[in-house]
């Protein structure tokens, strides 16, 4: 089919040569929500909690109706694929590109790639689906009842990167690797797994006062921001790299040489 709907960064739904940019405005947020419910019925209500801040305007129901024309106006003659169900709405998505159930695609086939042993595959996958990674947010996540699938896709970001840090710590593709953690770590200061990953990937390029600085840094930030100290996978990490721990080193199996 020859369009493909957008909700990583700018919101868009691309429509053979003509694209609609959503990026910012009531129906983005909706065509987010339906899209992070891909196939699945969401009730008007779920939808307008989703898209106001604070109490919804009386004329919620009547705007959400209009988002919906402007969605189904912006698909053209793939308008059918926004279909009315019980109380609400629901995203078909057969035969559709959508960028978060593409990046959902990629990670689980590396996963299974690596699973294989199949390295290369699965560092080729997982680059793919980091590539869609792009901020993915909504007024009102939980409203919306989208805030599981939200923290689903994550969850799923993390692990890409940690299992694609471990193909490359293992190849000896080394270089970069540290900046490129350390621009999702300063978006992301609290994740103490990011962090962990960012250490090991310092340790391993012999740079373990970095390492060492990176757990001091997120240590505090946790102390003035929550109050709590660092988890027990983190200080384990920490332990391990004061203590030069062979653990620490790339435990994957050799590359593949599989096409």
């Amino acid at each position: 089919m020859d369009i493909s709907i957008n909700v990583f960064g700018p919101t868009t739904i691309r429509n053979k040569d003509l694209e609609s940019d959503l990026t910012g405005c009531l129906p983005g947020y909706v065509l987010r929500i339906l899209a992070l419910s891909a196939d699945t019925a969401v009730s008007s209500g779920r939808l307008i909690n989703g898209i106001y801040d604070g109490v919804p305007p009386k004329t919620a129901p009547a705007q959400l109706h209009a988002h919906i024309s402007r969605l189904r106006k912006a698909l053209g003659r793939h308008s059918s694929l926004i279909r009315t169900a019980r109380d609400g709405y629901r995203l078909d998505t057969d035969g559709v590109h959508v960028d978060v159930l593409e990046f959902k695609r990629l990670c689980l086939e590396g996963a299974a790639a690596l699973r294989r042993g199949d390295s290369l595959r699965a560092m080729h996958e997982l680059h793919a689906a980091l590539n869609h990674w792009d901020v993915l947010d909504l007024p009102d996540p939980v409203g919306a009842r989208v805030d599981a699938a939200l923290n689903q896709l994550y969850m799923m970001r993390i692990s890409a990167l940690e299992s694609l840090t471990d193909i490359q710590l293992h190849l000896g593709q080394r270089s970069g690797l540290s900046a490129s953690l350390q621009d999702v770590v300063r978006a992301n200061p609290l994740d103490e797994r990011l962090r962990s990953l960012l250490m090991r990937v310092h340790y391993l390029n012999g740079r373990q006062d970095r390492a060492l600085g990176e757990f001091e840094d997120i240590r505090r930030v946790l102390d003035d921001s929550l109050g709590v100290l660092p988890g027990p996978e983190l200080q384990r990490v920490h332990a391990q790299i004061l203590t030069h721990d062979p653990a620490l080193l790339p435990s994957l199996p050799p590359p593949s040489l599989k096409a």
